[in-house]
């Protein structure tokens, strides 16, 4: 290992470190909230959908406190029911149970029949099946809960929906549905709900669900008001930037908003935390109109009394001292000044990646605000809270996230309790570091994928300027090695500065433009919905328009080169153990039955074409993410010493495992419950046979291949790479596609000598 690889490995281990203690000391942080206390009761209701599987699979419930639950045992105890119907709707892998400490503030004191939706622990940020499967339900729920005030005199014609995390996204997709009955949806509050794209990209179909969603929001006016609540840093599942709702014409609240609570809640916290619920359910009930057949007024009031109750009208006020700090504290410079008063304190909007560490030789009263946030510093239910120092951690301009005037700056309010109070401002690089890994977190298996593909492709020009690749362990082991060490010790810099100029050059629109209709064609309209003209964003590559942001990639591009070069260590251990034991496995074979003889007598050709058809035969009824999963095992179970390109394509499986993983636990969820309706089985065969094929026949590579299929293989391998470097966050389910893409063009380079 040379010097320049040790150096780059410990960058990338450097910086991961940073980012954990970053997480450690500013995102896990102790919970303030007060505890919601609840007798609840839950009235099984059999709601009468044409999707007779799906009926048998989720739930629906009545909420009724235990001393308030005798007026409603049946169906037939509806004209019981209060009138103004409330339906929550959990997320990921949540439960009815989630919706009682909402329920029971607002189902005694307040006229409202609280219905809680059961998912039966769906998996829905994974895959988009799932959640298309759990919105037409709700459909069919809430045509049910409508019909169940029949025979009121004042019946309401719409429900309102609070939706937790992904619940918050089913309920946005309710109106795009064919099952969806106008005018029966009259307000939308979601709590922690991924707005904008998915917490995790792993999926093809529910990227495009988000696209076709967020198209119907961001281009037609409907008459449903929507409430996006952001739970803060503390929430590490959904970040607060994606649940800016801006884009749809509807506001954005945090929990630190509150004076009451003045700090983040964690993904579970926000649906029981005591201050954060009596708001919801005040707020609701203020907007309540119960003669109203909608139930609720309309969008303006809505909007105008959620503002009011959470957040106050924070603008740069007319301090007398205001100042500009300039670009210069993003380059790792501080920024001091003697405060001699109330200040005014403007820093660069760029990105809220940049966390600041602010510092005060007195105490003073601080508050940060944006067009979208503001939070008063210090603890809650005070007035006037004083601080002598803090994290400012603040949400806005984060990347891929559209927004329609970039040019409004991070704002400082100051307010010092002596004069002369010395004021220091910094970068907190903890905090950033924490912020990148966690918006970022997607290139985790992208960006080492790209690493691996061009190393697959520097050992395959290696392959066509030798005759013949000597058949021993070691040899292959070098190889292999040697081509890995090759691109992240020679090509680290080339690629970094390529990357850092293809950033630098997406600020222009028209190149952005350029680069897009490069893309595969079949993903061009995936997020289409972030390209309206007035929410322009950039997708591509970090997501963000900011040059001063470009050591970024450097940092990334380190830390990919550090996970690959670990991963391909553990490979190599792998493949030396498995060499220790392989004669006490082989002795062991021997013991054994030995197999049929018409399967001995058979010839190679006629083994491989049954194993084929059976093999074919397994993959329409297993998802395809399974299959890939299985593969990688057995390559990494059966490497061939004499081949480096079976060792490349080994761990180029690995690297589209850590993607597709996530999806075979849906489908373990999903196996005991009609596992074969929740996956496209047309679709398994189509994306995972060239991979099955490839193995089958050994990996092979067109080895002194003609310059002009050295040539396309060279192009093939190129655009597999880039397309992971620049589209890898918002397209992380397509490497396993181009790695079929990659086998079928293998097979195809090879096929006479199969």
């Amino acid at each position: 290992m040379s010097n320049r690889i040790a150096a780059i490995l410990v960058v990338g281990l450097l910086g991961t470190l940073t980012a954990l203690l970053g997480f450690q000391s500013h995102y896990i942080e102790p919970n303030t909230c007060s505890e919601s206390w609840s007798t609840p009761v839950y009235v099984s209701l059999e709601v009468d959908s044409p999707n007779a599987l799906v009926r048998n699979k989720y739930k629906l419930y009545l909420y009724r406190e235990g001393y308030h639950s005798a007026d409603f045992k049946t169906e037939r105890d509806a004209p019981n029911l209060g009138g103004t119907p409330v339906l929550f709707l959990p997320g990921n892998a949540g439960s009815h149970n989630q919706g009682r400490s909402l329920a029971a503030r607002s189902s005694i004191s307040h006229e409202f029949d609280w219905f809680l939706a059961d998912f039966d622990a769906d998996l829905s940020a994974f895959h988009g099946k799932t959640l298309l499967d759990e919105s037409v339900y709700i459909n069919d729920a809430i045509k049910y809960i409508l019909g169940l005030y029949k025979y009121h005199s004042n019946k309401p014609e719409s429900v309102i929906i609070v939706g937790h995390s992904m619940g918050g996204v089913v309920a946005r997709a309710l109106p795009t549905l064919d099952n969806y009955i106008p005018r029966s949806i009259s307000s939308i509050i979601t709590l922690a709900s991924p707005h904008v794209y998915p917490p995790v990209t792993f999926d093809r179909d529910i990227t495009q669900l988000y696209d076709l969603v967020n198209q119907w929001w961001r281009y037609s006016e409907p008459d449903i008001s929507l409430i996006s609540i952001a739970g803060g840093h503390n929430d590490m599942l959904v970040l607060p930037d994606i649940c800016i709702a801006d884009s749809f014409n509807a506001p954005t609240l945090f929990t630190y908003e509150l004076d009451t609570l003045r700090v983040g809640v964690d993904h579970l916290a926000i649906v029981w935390c005591g201050e954060l619920k009596n708001r919801i359910c005040d707020s609701i009930d203020e907007v309540s109109e119960p003669m109203n057949p909608r139930r609720i007024a309309g969008k303006e009031k809505v909007y105008e009394v959620f503002k009011k109750n959470f957040k106050e009208d924070h603008s740069p006020g007319d301090a007398p001292y205001k100042l500009e700090t300039g670009n210069s504290i993003l380059y790792g410079r501080s920024f001091t000044h003697s405060l001699q008063g109330l200040t005014d304190i403007q820093l660069p909007l760029k990105s809220s990646l940049i966390s600041y560490k602010a510092s005060f030789s007195a105490p003073v009263e601080l508050v940060h605000y944006t067009s979208y946030e503001y939070r008063k510093y210090g603890p809650e239910n005070l007035p006037d809270p004083l601080i002598t120092s803090d994290t400012i951690m603040w949400y806005s301009a984060g990347p891929y996230i559209p927004f329609r005037n970039r040019s409004e700056p991070l704002f400082l309010e100051i307010k010092p309790r002596y004069e002369n109070t010395e004021m220091h401002l910094r970068i907190a690089w903890k905090a950033t570091f924490a912020n990148i890994a966690i918006h970022y977190r997607t290139l985790a298996a992208s960006w080492p994928f790209a690493i691996i593909v061009l190393a697959t492709l520097h050992l395959s020009l290696q392959y066509n300027r030798q005759p013949k690749v000597e058949s021993n362990e070691i040899t292959f082991r070098y190889s292999f090695s040697k081509s890995l060490f090759r691109v992240i010790g020679s090509s680290f810099l080339p690629l970094m500065a390529v990357l850092s100029i293809l950033h630098l050059m997406l600020i222009r629109p028209w190149f952005r433009d350029i680069v897009r209709s490069l893309q595969y064609p079949s993903e061009s309209a995936n997020m289409a919905s972030l390209r309206h003209t007035n929410h322009d964003v950039n997708d591509l590559l970090l997501g963000n328009n900011d040059p001063e942001l470009v050591w970024i990639i450097p940092l990334l591009l380190a830390v990919a080169c550090s996970a690959v070069l670990i991963i391909h260590y553990v490979v190599l251990f792998v493949v030396s153990m498995r060499q220790m034991v392989s004669p006490r496995f082989a002795r062991l074979r021997a013991r054994l039955p030995r197999m049929p003889g018409c399967w001995r007598k058979a010839t190679p050709r006629a083994k491989k074409i049954v194993t084929l058809v059976g093999g074919i035969t397994g993959l329409y009824f297993v998802p395809y993410q399974v299959t890939t999963v299985g593969l990688a095992v057995y390559e990494l179970l059966t490497i061939s010493s004499d081949s480096g390109f079976h060792t490349a394509f080994t761990e180029i499986l690995m690297w589209v495992s850590v993607v597709d993983a996530p999806i075979i636990v849906v489908w373990l969820g999903n196996i005991n419950f009609q596992w074969l309706r929740a996956f496209a089985s047309f679709r398994n065969v189509s994306a995972s046979l060239p991979l099955y094929l490839y193995v089958v026949y050994g990996t092979p590579y067109p080895t002194r291949s003609p310059v002009l299929l050295r040539w396309l293989t060279i192009a093939v391998f190129a655009y597999i790479s880039g397309f992971a470097l620049v589209y890898g966050c918002l397209h992380a389910f397509m490497i396993h596609h181009l790695t079929c893409y990659l086998a079928l063009w293998m097979l195809a380079a090879t096929y006479d000598t199969l």
